[in-house]
């Protein structure tokens, strides 16, 4: 792979962290309409529940849909994990992005001698390179917990059938729409498929870049604005993390 090439793998890693602010952004907002019951409460007693429910379930299909593209997508000039995964997990290119990881190289301090300095840098790039492997491995294998995941499978069969297309489908005595139900989907999973992306989003950008992204203190400046837009004191009701 040439320059360009690796080039390509770093905007398309660079990238998916953008999408994933994105998402969170999403989420963040949305996830006071799901499960605080006081806000709920106050929204029915200012006759506003039917416009409520309403945007809930926009912006909930919203954030689902983004959730997908990001994982996977059939676009092929779209960035998504799946892809991105597929382009790096090759040898000859795995071994490029260990050598970027691994050789940036130890300044010399200043009044230490030769022999020394080569010694540290020989011992840097070890304990760099057994870094690299152990963040791989783990990406692999949460990139494939992720790929395989139920969750996933479920909330793409509705992007594909609900979201992005109305499907109508035969049934024994009429035509209808895709039920929902017949995925057996359970409240939650879509938050705990977010942490695992984040998850695999940062180590794709460890390796691909060899650098991450700061996400706790947007996290919590994402949590205040909203938190301030609701008037309520937390996302989470009283009890729940």
């Amino acid at each position: 792979m040439n320059k360009e090439g690796i080039k390509r793998l770093e905007a398309e890693a660079e990238s998916l962290v953008i999408l994933l602010i994105r998402a969170y952004a999403q989420f963040l907002f949305l996830r006071p309409m799901l499960v605080h019951y006081e806000l709920i409460a106050r929204i029915g007693t200012e006759g506003k529940s039917a416009g409520f429910k309403q945007l809930r379930n926009l912006l909930y299909w919203s954030f689902i849909q983004e959730l997908v593209k990001l994982c996977k997508d059939g676009d092929e000039r779209t960035p998504t994990v799946e892809r991105l995964m597929e382009k790096i997990k090759g040898t000859a290119v795995k071994k490029i992005l260990e050598d970027k990881f691994s050789c940036n190289g130890l300044p010399q301090i200043e009044g230490e001698d030769e022999e020394t300095w080569k010694r540290h840098q020989k011992e840097y790039e070890k304990e760099s390179r057994e870094r690299f492997s152990n963040v791989f491995d783990r990406l692999q294998n949460n990139t494939k917990k992720l790929l395989d995941s139920n969750a996933l499978s479920g909330f793409k069969k509705i992007r594909d059938t609900l979201i992005a297309h109305n499907e109508l489908r035969k049934t024994e005595n009429n035509y209808e729409f895709f039920d929902i139900e017949e995925l057996k989907l359970e409240f939650g999973q879509e938050r705990e498929l977010l942490k695992l992306l984040e998850e695999v989003v940062n180590d794709l950008n460890s390796v691909v870049r060899n650098t991450g992204f700061s996400w706790e203190p947007y996290l919590e400046q994402e949590t205040r604005d909203v938190c301030k837009f609701w008037e309520i004191e937390s996302i989470e009701p009283d009890g729940v993390d």
